[in-house]
């Protein structure tokens, strides 16, 4: 089973081309995954017909305000059931879908999510540190879905942005590791590829790592580096290739997470 994650930066749309680049359906129906899921995803005035690009799915998307998360499975799985609910920064709640499926005699939640930002000062630790525990209690409210879907005998397998910053961000109230301990809390993994998925003109130091795959223990997984070959698509956006500065809305900005379940142990 493949899965693939992938923030395409429309950011509730903020720019001036009504638009989903068409290269984005086309890579993806190239990477040919069993699961996509796809974050900051927005309806522009077309956006049915990108739905529609992508023949072979059964397609799902949440009904926010601004940014969306679309999660396509391949049809040939059965689906169980949906579930989102409406994302909020003042109220914790980020942004969030999930579809259950069944595969063999298992059910799988498949989890596409994403953890919401607000405007701060880096240089102000004390909006920092309020940043950083909205983020996490954010993350909470993910956890208490995915102990509810766990107490049904539900396996987890998830993706998304959750904004943990670079690599080796060492806040002690947000970070991978921070994330990678509550997962595991639960018995589920957090699994990071190599590279990095967000800003790579920054250099390995300072590059943004925010992308990330979750799954039960009992699913063995394998991921790979952080795809960018997309960029190819688009010279005139991708001016630097993967390292271009300024990737404005609506063209990904993100790395694509691609992550193969091999089985079920």
């Amino acid at each position: 089973m493949k899965i693939i994650e992938w923030n395409i930066n429309q950011r509730a749309n903020h720019s001036k081309e009504d638009k989903i680049p068409e290269f984005v359906a086309e890579e993806i129906n190239e990477l040919s995954a069993d699961i996509v899921i796809i974050t900051e995803f927005y309806k522009v005035s077309q956006w049915k017909n990108f739905v529609i690009s992508l023949a072979s799915y059964n397609t799902f998307v949440t009904d926010n305000p601004k940014n969306e998360v679309l999660i396509a499975i391949k049809k040939k799985y059965l689906i169980e059931s949906v579930y989102w609910w409406t994302s909020s920064y003042n109220k914790c709640m980020p942004d969030y879908l999930e579809v259950n499926i069944k595969h063999n005699e298992n059910i799988i939640s498949v989890i596409g999510a994403r953890i919401l930002v607000d405007y701060y000062n880096y240089n102000n630790k004390k909006e920092v540190t309020k940043e950083m525990k909205n983020r996490y209690v954010q993350n909470s409210n993910i956890l208490e879905r995915i102990k509810k879907l766990q107490e049904k005998g539900n396996l987890i397998l998830g993706a998304g942005d959750f904004n943990t910053g670079r690599r080796n961000n060492p806040n002690e109230n947000w970070s991978s590791d921070v994330l990678k301990s509550e997962l595991l809390s639960l018995d589920i993994a957090l699994h990071t590829p190599k590279g990095n998925s967000h800003q790579l003109y920054k250099g390995d130091g300072y590059a943004g790592c925010p992308d990330h795959l979750f799954a039960s223990s009992a699913l063995s997984v394998e991921t790979v580096p952080y795809y960018w070959n997309f960029v190819e698509c688009d010279k005139n956006i991708y001016s630097e290739g993967k390292y271009t500065k300024d990737i404005s809305a609506p063209y990904p900005d993100h790395g694509i997470l691609i992550a193969e379940i091999k089985k079920i142990n």
